[in-house]
């Protein structure tokens, strides 16, 4: 027998492949394992930090400066400082000091290797100070402080940036950009921002992924704000504060976004009927390869059963103006597809199969009017699903929140699935 060794024998990329796998309770006890095994634990416990509670925040911080090894190992930092201080202490907000900024800053300048960070600040509080002298490149940069140009400055020093959030509110003050920087933006997501934030992130850069809400008497302005990037919009969500949306909508996209794979549209302060969803259908054939969308809204009457049937009607219509549509979501809640072999990306197995029983089981189905359109099924079990994009949902705060660019949205906040 031989004896037992300090070096597992796996190779060190299937240990870390393993410890991926991992969560931060079931790595911390690898830290004392070994030498060799603590090495790999370490690499992986600091990857990505997402820390949500004030004291544990700080505990971090205080952790990798007394310790000039961890810092480099941070590849992504999520930071949130707006939830309770303490369990005991109920719904009390955190109050960040002029002192936890400066550590804070005296972090963010020791990971140099960070490329994804995200900082959920108090509302008030827009400490840009803390990023002087960090030399990082980000990829991705989500953040709740207020869009004024001291924002726009540090973002002028992001060029490997891709992925912006801006979840603060815009500001008297003009939020511009140097025509140069962020030349690799691709995804843009933004909550409280208006026609001119917009237009200021967008223009001249490549973005081809959007999430933004559109507020009352600048619908408009924002859409076309949307069309100053140098890339056709692939992907768009959005959220509808404009109580006249439904009359002009479903047009202005169809119009100014012709080359859109992937739609949600969220009307807040609007309701929807039958009609309105019937009359959208010759619109949807101004899109050329549109294949996945979304629409909800509240209904101008409570929904009647008769609606799944009345929702089954409008899947087909507007597939037959839309053919390269393959996955549906109405106001109802139910995920209409194609009852086609292929299953749409972001589709989870679950749904899949779902999807195969139905076919495979000879699933009644209605009848298209036409010979020349599938059948479509609609979907109540399963989980998962929908559009590969960054998705927009609700909040208490302000009726709107987006889920972090790269994240996989889930079905569940549309559909009852």
């Amino acid at each position: 027998m031989r004896p037992p060794t300090a070096r597992p024998r796996l190779p060190t990329e299937i240990l870390d492949t393993i410890f991926a796998n991992l969560s931060k309770n079931h790595l911390e006890p690898l830290l004392v394992a070994n030498a060799f095994v603590s090495t790999v634990a370490t690499r992986r416990l600091y990857q990505n930090v997402t820390l949500a509670r004030p004291a544990a925040v700080v505990a971090f911080l205080r952790t990798i400066l007394a310790n000039p090894r961890l810092p480099p190992l941070v590849r992504s930092l999520d930071i949130n400082m707006t939830k309770a201080r303490d369990a005991d202490e109920g719904h009390a907000k955190a109050r960040p000091t002029g002192n936890f900024y400066a550590l804070l800053s005296r972090a963010l300048r020791a990971t140099t290797a960070l490329t994804a960070l995200a900082l959920e600040l108090p509302k008030a509080h827009a400490p840009l100070w803390i990023f002087a002298g960090c030399t990082f490149r980000l990829r991705q940069f989500t953040t709740s402080m207020y869009c004024r140009r001291p924002l726009a400055r540090f973002l002028e020093t992001q060029a490997s940036l891709e992925e912006l959030t801006l979840r603060g509110y815009p500001t008297d003050a003009v939020f511009a950009l140097a025509p140069e920087a962020l030349p690799r933006l691709r995804a843009f997501n933004a909550v409280h921002a208006d026609a001119a934030l917009i237009r200021a992130v967008v223009q001249g850069r490549p973005v081809r992924v959007v999430s933004v809400p559109l507020f009352p008497e600048m619908s408009l302005a924002s859409l076309d704000a949307l069309r100053a990037g140098t890339a056709p919009l692939l992907r768009l969500s959005v959220i509808s504060f404009d109580p006249t949306a439904p009359g002009f909508l479903f047009e202005a996209l169809a119009q100014r976004f012709q080359e859109l794979e992937a739609l949600h549209l969220v009307m807040l302060m609007a309701e929807y009927n039958q009609e309105l969803l019937e009359q959208s259908a010759a619109v949807l054939s101004n899109f050329k390869r549109l294949k996945y969308i979304t629409f909800m809204a509240a209904p101008t009457r409570p929904a009647a059963p008769a609606l799944d049937a009345a929702e089954a009607d409008i899947a087909k219509r507007w597939h037959r103006h839309c053919p390269t549509l393959r996955t549906i979501i109405l106001p109802k809640g139910r995920v209409w597809f194609q009852n086609a072999p292929e299953v749409p990306p972001g589709v989870s197995a679950g749904a899949a199969a779902v999807a195969a029983a139905l076919a495979g089981a000879g699933a009644e189905t209605e009848e298209s009017e036409d010979d020349d359109i599938e059948d479509w099924d609609a979907e109540e079990g399963g989980h998962g699903g929908g559009m590969d994009m960054p998705v927009l949902s609700f909040s208490m705060e302000h009726g709107v929140q987006e889920v972090p660019g790269g994240a996989q949205p889930v079905v569940e906040e549309w559909a009852e699935l």
